[in-house]
């Protein structure tokens, strides 16, 4: 077990490195491969922020999710198929971790979220959304790194120093970002003359390769690169080093300068997308309005030549204060995919007044380029649930249950793990509503909930119970808990011998079936048996109890663990004893009820008495004849 742990801390130390360099942000929308659909940034209070998808064929816009307590930036992301949404976010929680929610769509409630270990660093903010290839997430700040979403596991290339080297060779920033299906990089030197450089990225190796540098350093760029469909042009939005108010468009060609694109007055840039022709293109700008005050929006739309070029207001504020350098960032522009609607989001205007706020459409085939204002949808009720990972699945089937039901539709819930502790954290922060426990709570813990002036309400609505099951002709007795660790856990037993139990020699070798490891029931075997540690890496992992059931009855030297309700004929189910010495106990209904049976665990919901309607009508769906249906289908005891 000693090499287990020492191989886990390094994985977690490297991850720490990693994720600790950024915090990702991004306020542009984003279009569905279809075009169809757009995910966008919507105010769901006056300092809480939201992600709400608007329907193109319905013409509305409805709240989809809100990440953390919705005082975090966010970043969201279609998966290519286009049945899926991926949302980034730092957690306010906890600072030093980066999460990353899948969710299907239409969402019904089921909420996939990823929690990574972060750093010291993750106030260093990307003005660019990371990048989707399949299933895996690509981001950058000092180093490329990818994320896999199926197996939670980072892997990160070609660090290099966040500062100045001590020899004076200054530091490194990267944003990733896409090109075309392909991934790229922007590469920009801190400090010295501000070199920069663009290239592809390998999504498989991680590697860099360069496709453009600058032909001089007249221009000051920002790292917000746009690729023609063919991938022949490039147009970056740029200062000019010379002139205080120069500001311009340069256009690149099979890595040559080609035009540059002046913008006139005084501007902030925001995003810039080319239009299918690949001849011209669309830029969000903010204009800086001295004389008056005022903070203009507006969508700049040239051609690449800058023969033809007009420009559509979209909304102003005055000027407050704001830093102008980041005006333009605050309200960028994305095109759907067949060149028609230019959308932009005023969710991150604080200035605006709140008429003014809402998802802008501009229609671009429209000679007068008519400007759609779509409002914010109205915030939904929320049901947020975190905690324990052994009962986030069943958690997410209630969820899909409970928001079936005709009076529960215009509810929006989101169910997150990260452990019983985690979740009683955030039930006690007011950041969730119920904590999922998979134990009761600690008296240092209801110590906590005084000193916030919480008190809290327990709620039991399952219990999870496990058969360990060997094949028929198995003459095993019983096992104790301890035997089992020593059976499925690193550096324990191997053959039947061991435990004195006589076996052929051909069976005598222990094949130890286990349920993959995102699965409840493996996730409540280590809670019970394992620990920290985990299986060992011999076990035979397994899709499911079905495939743990056939292996085990046509396997003579087989044992494996399903939940309980799972179990058939064609196995033997071993007693168990929670220590040496003590009688084993057979798994049934009456000893799981009386607490006898060592691998049953009780699933508990807490709630705070101040909760909120939508909690109470949750708890009262999830003790009527429909939630326990439910329960079963989890194949969990539910409470009689």
């Amino acid at each position: 077990m000693t090499n287990r742990c020492a191989s886990a801390c390094v994985r977690l130390t490297t991850l720490a490195v990693v994720l600790g360099l950024l915090a990702c942000f991004a306020c542009r929308p984003a279009w569905s491969p279809d075009g169809r659909r757009l995910l966008f940034h919507t105010r769901i209070a006056k300092d809480s922020v939201g992600i709400a998808m608007f329907d193109r064929d319905k013409g509305r816009a409805d709240l989809l999710f809100v990440p953390g307590s919705g005082k975090t930036a966010a970043v969201p992301l279609w998966l290519p198929d286009g049945k899926g949404v991926v949302v980034v976010w730092t957690d306010q929680d906890h600072e030093k971790q980066l999460s990353v929610a899948i969710m299907s769509i239409p969402r019904c409630g089921k909420v996939r979220t990823l929690t990574v270990p972060g750093g010291e660093n993750t106030t260093n903010n990307i003005l660019v959304p990371p990048v989707l290839v399949g299933h895996r997430l690509l981001f950058a700040s000092n180093g490329i790194a990818r994320l896999d979403l199926d197996s939670n596991t980072t892997t990160m290339i070609a660090p290099v120093v966040d500062v100045a080297q001590e020899d004076g060779a200054p530091g490194e920033q990267l944003v990733v970002t896409r090109r075309g299906q392909g991934v790229c990089y922007f590469s920009m030197q801190k400090g010295g003359d501000m070199d920069w450089e663009i290239g592809t990225v390998d999504p498989d190796t991680l590697q860099r390769t360069p496709i453009l540098k600058p032909p001089d350093q007249r221009w000051e760029v920002k790292p917000l690169p746009a690729f023609t469909r063919d991938l022949t042009r490039i147009a970056l939005p740029a200062r000019s080093r010379e002139e205080p108010r120069g500001h311009a468009i340069l256009v690149f060609r099979d890595g040559s300068l080609e035009n540059v694109l002046p913008v006139d007055g005084e501007v902030d840039f925001g995003s810039v997308e080319w239009l299918p022709d690949g001849a011209s293109l669309c830029v969000s700008l903010c204009r800086h309005d001295r004389e008056k005050a005022l903070l203009k929006w507006s969508l700049l739309e040239t051609t690449i030549s800058g023969s033809v070029s007009r420009e559509t207001p979209i909304v102003q504020t005055r000027h407050r204060g704001r830093n102008r350098e980041s005006a333009g960032l605050a309200c960028q522009v994305a095109l759907s995919p067949d060149g028609r609607i230019a959308a932009l989001s005023t969710a991150l205007l604080d200035d605006l007044q709140e008429g003014d706020h809402g998802l802008y459409l501009v229609d671009l085939k429209h000679k007068d380029r008519t400007v759609t204002k779509v409002p914010f949808p109205v915030a939904a009720q929320e049901l947020t649930l975190a905690g324990s990972d052994a009962m986030t699945g069943f958690a997410e089937l209630c969820m899909q249950g409970f928001l079936s039901t005709d009076a529960n539709p215009a509810c929006m819930a989101t169910v997150t793990g990260g452990g019983s502790s985690a979740g009683l954290s955030k039930l006690l922060r007011g950041t969730a509503d119920l904590a999922l426990m998979s134990r009761p709570v600690k008296p240092a813990e209801l110590d906590e909930a005084k000193k916030r002036g919480v008190t809290l309400t327990e709620h039991r609505v399952a219990t999870a119970a496990l058969a360990v099951c060997v094949h028929k002709d198995n003459p095993l007795a019983s096992l104790t808990i301890e035997q089992l660790g020593e059976i499925f856990g690193d550096d324990g037993v191997q053959r039947w011998s061991e435990l004195r139990v006589p076996m052929p020699a051909e069976s005598d070798a222990i094949v130890a079936a286990t349920p993959q490891v995102v699965a409840p029931s493996y996730v409540h075997f280590r809670e019970l048996v394992l620990g920290v540690f985990g299986p060992a890496s011999t076990n035979v992992l397994l899709a499911s109890s079905r495939d743990v059931i056939e292996v085990v009855s046509q396997r003579q030297g087989a044992i494996g663990y399903v939940p309980l309700l799972d179990v058939t004929d064609a196995v033997k189910v071993v007693p168990i004893a929670a220590k040496p010495g003590m009688a084993p106990c057979t798994p049934s209904l009456a000893t799981i009820a009386d607490g006898s049976y060592p691998l049953a665990q009780p699933l508990l919901l807490y709630s705070r008495t101040d909760r909120k309607p939508t909690v109470t009508a949750f708890l009262e769906w999830l003790a009527s004849d429909a939630g326990k249906k439910v329960v079963e289908q989890a194949a969990l005891h539910p409470v009689r």
